[in-house]
Formats: C-alpha cells, structure tokens, sequence
C-alpha cells in the first residue's frame, strides 16, 4: 500500500457544471499519465494525493490513439510521491496485475488479479490493443496504474467491458508509443 501511495493520484475533473472523479499515476517529477476521456473538454483539473495534499496542473494534452491523457504540472508534485517503473513489456494471460486507484473518488484502492488476455479494443474504438484482466475496476478507476507483482506500470486502467464486468487497460507498449510521438498529443481545450 505505501508503494500505491507514493504513485497514485486522485483526479477531479470541471468542465461545464459537472465534476468526474477519476485516477491519475507520475511518470517523472512534472508529468502524470490519466485517461484521455479524463481529460477531455475539462475546464480544470484538481489533483490530489491519498492523504489530501494538491498539485498544481499546468499544461493538458490527450493522445489522439489510445486512451490517454497526459497532465503537466505546475510546481513539481507533494513530497513522497515517486515516478512510476514501466515495465519493459506487456503483461502475459496469467501474469498477476494489481489496480491502484480512488474508485468513486473515495479512498485509495488496490485490487488484485490475474491478467486474462490482450486484445483489439473494439468496444471502445481505442487505436490498438487493451489488456483485461480480473482486478475489479470501478468508475474511478480510470487513468490509474495496472501494476505487475514487482510494482512495475504495465497498463493505463480505463474501463469496464460492459459485457463481462473485466477491467481494461491500455497496456505500457501502446502508452510507450504515444510518449515517444509527440505528434500524437494535443492540448486539451476546454467544453465550456
């Protein structure tokens, strides 16, 4: 748990009236990794560690493929809180993966389970290939670390599969290639 709290953040997301609450993780000193429906349209971003301390978000961009959302801070993060591990690779069907998060937008969360599957994301139109996986996912979930049993980021959690309740990531290779092309970012403009 004490790993989790140093990775994970709670996110509110403002735009237009209404308020989402959703899960975000450090990639480096100045950048969070969410979900790009997160992000999307947001007027403001509220961020907030386990424990309540804020950061301060400057820059919002979006990938254009997957499913993700990319946050630049303004002053650094809260003390205690430390950059994320990616693994090397993706996470292989049976392989135990364990999903951080503030479901809901309450407490910090980690739930366990086993990987069951990489596959064409067709419920949701994300460019690519999803991981689901056992570890139960609720709305809130979304944007937070799918972590292997040695604490490394294999995936972006970022939704339910209506059909099976199994939770779905976009595996660290498909958030690796967005990363490393800018051009598959743009900056997030406000709804409202």
């Amino acid at each position: 748990m004490r790993r989790a709290r140093s990775l994970a953040l709670r996110v509110r997301a403002i735009s237009c009236g209404e308020v989402g609450t959703a899960s975000a993780f450090l990639l480096d000193a100045r950048t969070l990794v969410t979900n790009r429906h997160v992000v999307e349209g947001a007027r403001r971003l509220d961020l907030e560690t386990w424990d309540g301390r804020r950061a301060r978000v400057g820059a919002v961009t979006q990938g254009v493929g997957p499913d993700l959302g990319i946050v630049r801070l303004r002053g650094g993060v809260p003390a205690g809180m430390r950059p994320a591990r990616l693994a090397d690779a993706d996470p292989r069907p049976g392989a135990r993966v364990h999903a951080i998060g503030f479901p809901g937008g309450g407490r910090l969360r980690v739930t366990s389970g086993r990987v069951l599957d990489t596959r064409a994301d067709v419920e949701l139109g994300s460019l690519g290939r999803i991981v689901r996986v056992t570890a139960r996912i609720r709305p809130g979930n979304s944007g937070g670390p799918l972590v292997d049993g040695t604490g490394f980021v294999v995936g972006v959690v970022y939704a339910i599969e209506r059909s099976t309740g199994h939770g779905l990531a976009v595996p660290v290779s498909g958030f690796r290639l967005v990363l490393e092309e800018p051009s598959d970012l743009r900056e997030v403009t406000p709804a409202c």
